[in-house]
């Protein structure tokens, strides 16, 4: 019986750590480049050479309705280069040119926690550490921010806050340290949870 228990145990610790990973960016209308499609990892070390799928990820989007279009800047540092570029949902045009994405969707692309709304393959030709960030386009729908449009009215605009917190903050990181996710919580409402 002992060793139905301890079996039991064991199999239960394993679902649990499968299902603990989170999403990185916890706050609402987030945007990032992952290396999975849950948002849950945002760096990989493969070194010098191989292609890489990452996924450009909204995150917890306010629209119940979804996302009829977005819209941002994919910049990279040197020693990779985009290989292909799927764009998802409906009908997906990109208006706008590598590295500005500005895309309208056919159709609306359906709430959900992650929102994969692009695969891109990259190219990693040194082993040095790349870092890939997400900017507004060149001539943004709302000034200084990516953005979505509503899934319900194409005329809503909605910003979007990079995974990390800033433009100048890297999103992803190929071959080097991870970067850390954006923090709402500011270390005096931390120590007010003590008071």
């Amino acid at each position: 019986m002992m060793k139905k228990w301890v079996v039991f145990l064991a199999m239960s610790s394993l679902l649990v750590g499968a299902n603990a990973m989170a999403q990185i960016d916890t706050g609402e209308n987030g945007i990032g480049m992952y290396f999975d499609e849950g948002a849950t990892i945002n760096c990989d070390n493969p070194g010098a050479v191989g292609a890489l799928d990452l996924y450009l990820c909204l995150t917890n989007i306010t629209s119940p309705d979804g996302i009829s279009g977005w819209e941002c800047r994919i910049e990279i540092t040197q020693g990779v280069y985009i290989l292909e570029t799927v764009l998802m949902g409906y009908l997906p045009i990109n208006f706008g040119s590598a590295p500005d994405y500005i895309v309208g969707l056919g159709e609306p692309l359906p709430w959900a926690p992650s929102m994969v709304v692009g695969v891109f393959t990259f190219g990693v030709f040194m082993p040095d550490p790349i870092e890939i960030f997400i900017k507004p386009v060149v001539n943004p729908s709302i000034p200084g921010v990516p953005a979505y449009a509503d899934g319900a009215n194409s005329d809503i605009l909605i910003p979007l806050v990079q995974s990390t917190g800033g433009p100048d903050i890297p999103v992803g990181v190929i071959n080097g340290d991870c970067p850390v996710a954006n923090e709402d919580a500011t270390w005096g409402s931390v120590k007010s949870l003590y008071r």
